[in-house]
């Protein structure tokens, strides 16, 4: 009777373990899951910004091509005006 009482208190610890590990498990898998939810979201926002990021791009471009232009205009329009004032000055 000893050794089997022996051998059911070992299944017993045995199980106990078991318990306690799928336990751990099961915590760890929610943790998992939290991260990978997170993730998903960071992921979103990630992409969110990559989006926004082009749009200031191509944004900025357009301005300093509008920018280089205006510019451009201003520079020929003062120097057209000093000539002219240079040529009736004469």
């Amino acid at each position: 009777m000893e050794v089997a009482e022996y051998r059911i208190e070992k299944i017993e610890a045995t199980l106990d373990r078991l318990v306690e590990a799928m336990t751990q498990i099961a915590v760890v898998d929610e943790r998992l899951i939290s991260l990978f939810k997170r993730m998903e979201r960071f992921e979103k926002r990630l992409d969110e910004q990559e989006d926004e990021l082009r749009e200031i791009k191509e944004t900025v471009i357009v301005n300093s091509k509008l920018i280089t232009s205006t510019e451009r205009v201003f520079w020929i329009a003062v120097s057209a005006g000093a000539s002219a004032l240079v040529y009736f000055l004469r």
